[in-house]
């Protein structure tokens, strides 16, 4: 297995995404792979193969799939059913793969780091807060995943939620509806527009296939599966169980990967909102879930040649889903309540800081979204700067330090290198500014600093010189501040 330095080193350019296309109908359902396993193998440059699970589009008629590629070139393609090739030749005979796609996919450190990085060697450092589903009299998500884009911000997750028309399996509106044992291809579509939204932007979703709500009283009563409602389970926890429950979550398992999964804006597949908050997990029943989520996890790696991170949301017990599940949802989820008097904007600045300023793989992330209103978004935004400056650079060998500040009462929270240092810095006495800083690890030499008031949000830019790991001047007395201290010269 490669170290996470050789993988971060490795550099990767995508092409694409083509979209192939085939105007053939079989017999049975065609989104059912157990009817119709329909993938498409592309041959291109020196004879290489690569396979892509193919899905149908009801209104062009047709079975299409998505081709993205490190190698430019021209691609043949070929489609399979059942693994028989069929002899329907696709519209156009040869797909030219040329135009760089601009982004690269995230993948997960395999080595036990615990951290996120980019096909192309970058570091990627999950930084935003919770959509979940569209609120009313709220913008359209796709305004709001713009407006996160432009903002710098890096992380956001979106649930198949039913009651905001994101469940292709449970319609709330008449035109959603789908014929039975289908996906609604409208609803798939919904989803599609929102990763379309983001497109060519920093922003990455956290994508949920199945929100826990639905799974748990009292949602589970309008349930379409709900055997009280003409379905099939006898009750929510059967969910994780019932094979028909499971062969319907693997169809959606296949056709997310197929519409969405070529998308590098893809962060990661949730497989379930809140697993702790189903019915199942409130009647002890965590083996059933475990089961399930082993068997989802290998579906999805089945279907997913890109290899997006896998997770599942949620208060999971301990050791839950290890050697199947990514990451730990958990790990980096915090919700904002008001404590100590101190106010939300506090509380947000202070717990992203914290997870910024920290071995964590990705900053906390705000719930819920109505409490994030526009000085909330600047804060994100200002804040956006600093987490990537801090978190998106490769330092491998970042220590926590532990600064003192010679007769100060400033607190600190700080991490470093030889050459560079990020500090947030909160002083009680403005007489702070004139003492001397020691516990640094810093070279002597020339630096350059950023420092930014975070009550005002104005930054400043000033030059320091480290000498016997020891700086003067660098706290701002009686202010709350973000530093950032880099090495410009001996």
């Amino acid at each position: 297995m490669l170290s996470y330095v050789a993988l971060l080193q490795a550099t990767t350019t995508w092409y694409g995404p083509v979209v192939v296309r085939f105007p053939v109908l079989f017999a049975g359902n065609p989104q059912d792979p157990e009817f119709n396993d329909v993938r498409v193998k592309f041959i291109g440059p020196k004879a290489k193969t690569f396979e892509r699970v193919a899905y149908f589009d009801s209104e062009a008629g047709e079975y299409r799939a998505v081709l993205t590629v490190e190698e430019a070139g021209t691609y043949l393609a070929e489609l399979y059913r059942n693994g028989i090739k069929s002899q329907e030749p696709p519209l156009e005979p040869i797909y030219p793969v040329k135009e760089s796609l601009g982004q690269n996919y995230i993948r997960f450190d395999p080595t036990g780091k615990g951290k996120f990085y980019r096909s192309d060697g970058t570091t990627f450092f999950p930084f935003g807060y919770n959509l979940g589903w569209h609120r009313s009299n709220e913008p359209a998500l796709e305004s709001t995943l713009a407006e996160m884009a432009d903002s710098g911000l890096t992380w956001t997750r979106i649930w198949a939620s039913s009651w905001d028309r994101k469940n292709p399996w449970w319609t709330v509106a008449p035109e959603d509806e789908a014929s039975e044992g289908q996906l609604s291809e409208l609803v798939i579509n919904r989803i599609a527009h929102l990763f379309d939204a983001v497109r060519g932007k920093s922003l990455s979703i956290q994508f949920a296939l199945f929100d826990a709500r639905s799974l748990s009283t009292p949602q589970w009563a309008e349930h379409p599966w709900n055997k009280a409602k003409g379905g099939f389970l006898d009750k929510a926890s059967d969910f994780f169980t019932d094979p028909e429950a499971k062969r319907r979550t693997k169809m959606w398992i296949r056709m997310a990967s197929a519409r969405l999964g070529a998308s590098p804006n893809l962060f990661a597949w949730e497989l379930l909102s809140r697993a702790d908050q189903t019915d199942a997990a409130k009647e002890g029943k965590w083996s059933d879930i475990a089961g399930w989520t082993k068997e989802m996890c290998a579906c999805l790696r089945s279907v997913d040649p890109l290899g997006h991170p896998i997770t599942l949301g949620g208060n999971l017990p301990t050791e839950f889903g290890k050697g199947d599940l990514d990451f730990d949802q958990k790990t980096f989820n915090f919700e904002m309540a008001i404590e100590n008097g101190n106010t939300s904007e506090q509380q947000v600045v202070r717990g992203l800081l914290n997870s910024v300023l920290s071995e964590k793989p990705a900053a906390d992330q705000l719930w819920p979204w109505e409490k994030v209103d526009a000085r909330t978004k600047e804060v994100y935004k200002q804040l956006a700067v600093f987490s990537t400056s801090v978190r998106m650079k490769q330092r491998f060998n970042v220590k926590p330090l532990s600064l003192l500040l010679l007769g100060g009462k400033t607190k600190f929270d700080a991490i470093g290198t030889s050459d560079w240092m990020a500090v947030h810095a909160v002083s009680a006495d403005p007489a702070d500014s004139t003492r001397e800083l020691k516990g640094i690890f810093l070279k002597d030499g020339d630096y350059e600093a950023q420092i930014w008031d975070l009550t005002t949000y104005k930054r400043a830019q000033k030059r320091f010189k480290v000498k016997s790991f020891n700086i003067s001047g660098l706290v701002e007395g009686g202010k709350d501040v973000l530093i950032q201290l880099e090495r410009v010269g001996p």
